[in-house]
Formats: structure tokens, C-alpha cells, sequence
């Protein structure tokens, strides 16, 4: 597994183009392209219902508040595709509809209100993704976190599974921390 870690590290340093061995960024634009392959890569191991996706539609990845990947998403996404699905950005303002969003990425400007999003989509088939602390443990399926000076992150196998998602046993693999489904802790 750590092979596969470190092999996952590489790829995600050749497409942000970054050339060092470390992964905590210079600044947010590098920290923030670095996540944005990351959002790619978990969405190559969830599986979503079968009514959610047709065949041929396009996964969508959404942010909610304000934009931290400023570009760097669009950028990471353009051009490439997850079997037959056609990956688009989509940036949301809080209030707007979050229905035909497959993965978000809520923001951490958006504080307390971030709670009654997780609750709005508890049960909806929708990856939540943040780097706000304890995320997961507040119910979003993945949370990043820094360990040392490497962007890690956490899974929440019960939240994904309230959503009717499916993680892979590989990227849970990765994970820093599993919350339910009989994962490592910790």
C-alpha cells in the first residue's frame, strides 16, 4: 500500500505539474491545485447509483462559497474523462441549488452554515468534501487535513454510505483516518 501511496503522490505531482517530493504548497494557488487532483482522483473510486449518473452524462464537481481553486479545478479537470463521463466545474453561492452536483467541495468561508449543508445533502448521493477541521466528524464524507507537511485526508465510510455512495476499498486504503465501515482509526 505504500507503493500505491507513493505512486498516487507522484501522479498527482505530474498533473499539477509540481516538481517537488513534498506536498504542502508555497501558497493557497499550489496548496488549492494539489486538492484539485485529489477531487479528481477520489471520483475515479466512488460509485454512484446507477440512477444517478446516465450513461454518457457528465460528472459534476461543484464548489460552494468561495472559490479557493480559483481556476486550478477547471484547469485539473479540462479535457479528461471517468469512463464515459465528462468532468465539469460548476462554482455555487450559497442558497443556490446543489441537486446535480456529484462531488463538493464546501468552502471554509462558509463557518457555521457548513452544518446545515451536511444536513441538506446527508442522504443525497453527493461525495462532500472540505478542508475545514473535524469535517468528517461532523458527517462529510472526505476531509483533508495536513500531516506534517503533506495534504492528507480523512473518509467518513458511514456518511458516504447515508448517501448511498460506494468508496473503494483502495482509496480507503490511503486514507489518514476511516470513520465507520469497520476502518483504521485514528
Amino acid at each position: 500500500m505504500k507503493k500505491f501511496f507513493s505512486t498516487l503522490l507522484m501522479f498527482l505531482a505530474l498533473v499539477t505539474g509540481l516538481s517537488t517530493t513534498e506536498a504542502r504548497a508555497d501558497s493557497p494557488s499550489e496548496e488549492y491545485l494539489i486538492k484539485a487532483a485529489f477531487l479528481f482522483r477520489f471520483a475515479q473510486f466512488v460509485d454512484w447509483p446507477p440512477e444517478v449518473l446516465s450513461e454518457d452524462g457528465p460528472i459534476r464537481f461543484c464548489t460552494l462559497g468561495q472559490d479557493p481553486f480559483k481556476g486550478a479545478l477547471e484547469t485539473t479537470l479540462s479535457g479528461k474523462k471517468i469512463a464515459k463521463h465528462s468532468l465539469e466545474g460548476v462554482h455555487l453561492k450559497p442558497g443556490q441549488d446543489l441537486r446535480g452536483c456529484n462531488l463538493i467541495f464546501i468552502g471554509s468561508d462558509l463557518g457555521s452554515r457548513a452544518g446545515s449543508v451536511l444536513s441538506e445533502l446527508q442522504e443525497m448521493p453527493v461525495v462532500t468534501i472540505s478542508d475545514t477541521e473535524r469535517f468528517t466528524q461532523r458527517g462529510g464524507v472526505i476531509g483533508f487535513c495536513w500531516e506534517g507537511m503533506k495534504i492528507r485526508f480523512d473518509i467518513n465510510v458511514t456518511a458516504a454510505e447515508k448517501a448511498h455512495l460506494r468508496i473503494s476499498a483502495r482509496l480507503l486504503s490511503l486514507a489518514r483516518t476511516v470513520i465507520g465501515g469497520g476502518g483504521k482509526s485514528g
